[in-house]
C-alpha cells in the first residue's frame, strides 16, 4: 500500500482516504493530481515527497474506461497462485549482507552495538541533525576537517583527518588499500583486506578501534574543545587493539609488554593454529615411478572429480593432474582416476621407460586388494 511505502506523505495529506476524484482532476485529457498537505515539508520529508510524486507520475489514468479490479502482479489482470507467490517473494524482507567483523566479540558489547548502528547509517552525525531541525545551517561542517558536511560517508572515511587516521594505521600492517564510496561498503570489504588468516581477529578488532577512536575524537573535538591529533590516535587505536585481544581471547601476557612490540605480530590468534599434516609416502624401488591418484564425489552419487601425481624414486614430481570427471557413482571415481592416469602414461611413453608403479589404497581396499598397482614394461596391470 502506498501509505506502507510513503509513510510521511500519507502523514502529511490532509486527506488521507476517499476516491480518486477527491485527490485529482481532469484538465483536458490529462489527469492532474492535487494532493494537499500541511504548507511547509522539511527537507528531510522533501526526498520522500519527490519519491511519491515521481510514483504518481507513472500512472496512467483512463477517462473513457469503466472501473474494474485488476490483480497488478499479473501482466492479464488476473489471480493466480502463481503470480501470488512470485509477489511475496519480491516483497519479502530484505535479506542484508551482513559484515563479517559484526556481533563476533571482537570489541567490548558497546562497541559491537556501535558498530551495528554505523551499518545502519543510524549514527547520529550533523547532517542528520539538520533534516530534524535541530542544529542550523552554518553548524552542519564536520568539526575535524571543516572541509564538507558531516555526513556517515564524509566522517568516517572521505574526512582528511579520518583518511591521514586510516593510513596510519594501516601502515604498520603493510596493507595498501583504496577507500569505498561508503560505511557499508567499506565494512563488507574489510575482511578480504586481512593480511594473514591468523591475524583475523586482531585485523577486525582494528576496524572498530580506528572507527570508535574517530567518533571519540569528534566528540572532544566538540564538547571539550580538544584538537584532533593523527598520531595520538593511531597509538590509542594500537593500544585498544592489544588490549582487546589481550582481553576477550583471555591472553595472559602484559599489555605493555606487547606495545613494545609489533602489534601485527604479537596480535596472532592462539585459537586459529594451522594444522600439521604428515604425509606417509613410500617411494617406489629404485629405476621405478609411482602414479598417486585418488577420486572424490560429491554425496553417494554427484559432481566428481580426480587427482593424481607422478613421481621418481626419490620422490621428485614429475607430473601432475587434477580433472572434473562429470556425475559419477561415489564407487566409480576412483576407477576413473585410474583410466585418467594410465591415459597420461601412454600419450607419454613413461611406461617404455620406466615400470610404474600405481598407489589408489581406497580402490583397492574396496575391492579387498592391496594398495598398488603395478604396470609393468609389456603394460599388463595388475591388481594385489
Amino acid at each position: 500500500m502506498l501509505r506502507d511505502a510513503f509513510p510521511r506523505c500519507y502523514a502529511l495529506a490532509v486527506l488521507k482516504e476517499g476516491t480518486l476524484s477527491d485527490f485529482g482532476h481532469w484538465k483536458g485529457l490529462n489527469w492532474v493530481w492535487t494532493i494537499r498537505t500541511r504548507p511547509l515539508l522539511f527537507g528531510w520529508e522533501e526526498d520522500q515527497w519527490n519519491m511519491f510524486s515521481t510514483f504518481l507520475v507513472c500512472l496512467f489514468v483512463c477517462n473513457n474506461c469503466k472501473d474494474t479490479i485488476a490483480w497488478s502482479a499479473n501482466p492479464n489482470g488476473l489471480f493466480t497462485v502463481g503470480s501470488f507467490s512470485r509477489a511475496l517473494e519480491d516483497a519479502s524482507v530484505k535479506k542484508y549482507n551482513i559484515p563479517q567483523l559484526l556481533w563476533k566479540g571482537f570489541c567490548p558489547p558497546k562497541i559491537d552495538l556501535f558498530m551495528w548502528q554505523l551499518w545502519r547509517g543510524k549514527i547520529v552525525v550533523r547532517e542528520l541533525l539538520l533534516k530534524f531541525g535541530m542544529i542550523n545551517i552554518p553548524d552542519k561542517e564536520c568539526p575535524l576537517c571543516s572541509s564538507g558536511v558531516e555526513s556517515l560517508d564524509h566522517f568516517f572515511l572521505k574526512c582528511s583527518w579520518s583518511l591521514l587516521l586510516w593510513r596510519s594505521c594501516m601502515n604498520w600492517w603493510g596493507v595498501q588499500f583504496c577507500i569505498n564510496n561508503s560505511v557499508q561498503q567499506w565494512m563488507e570489504a574489510w575482511c578480504g583486506l586481512c593480511p594473514g588468516f591468523k591475524h583475523e581477529r586482531s585485523w577486525n578488532s582494528l576496524f572498530c578501534a580506528i572507527v570508535w577512536s574517530i567518533w571519540e575524537v569528534r566528540n572532544k573535538c566538540i564538547f571539550e574543545n580538544e584538537e584532533p591529533n593523527v598520531v595520538k590516535a593511531t597509538e590509542v587505536v594500537k593500544f585498544r587493539v592489544v588490549w582487546w585481544f589481550k582481553h576477550l581471547g583471555k591472553r595472559s601476557t602484559d599489555v605493555i609488554q606487547l606495545l613494545l612490540l609489533n602489534v601485527k605480530d604479537c596480535c596472532v590468534d592462539s585459537m586459529i593454529t594451522k594444522k600439521k599434516i604428515i604425509l606417509d609416502w613410500n617411494p617406489p624401488a629404485e629405476e621405478h615411478f609411482k602414479f598417486n591418484v585418488d577420486g572424490s564425489v560429491l554425496s553417494k552419487s554427484g559432481p566428481a572429480g580426480a587427482g593424481g601425481v607422478l613421481r621418481d624414486f626419490n620422490g621428485n614430481i614429475l607430473c601432475l593432474f587434477s580433472c572434473h570427471l562429470g556425475w559419477l557413482d561415489s564407487n566409480a571415481d576412483e576407477i576413473w582416476a585410474i583410466k585418467v592416469a594410465l591415459g597420461l602414461c601412454i600419450s607419454n611413453l613413461w611406461w617404455v621407460i620406466r615400470s610404474l608403479l600405481f598407489g589408489a589404497a581406497w580402490f583397492a581396499a574396496a575391492l579387498g586388494f592391496r594398495s598398488a598397482v603395478w604396470v609393468s614394461e609389456s603394460f599388463l596391470l595388475w591388481l594385489w
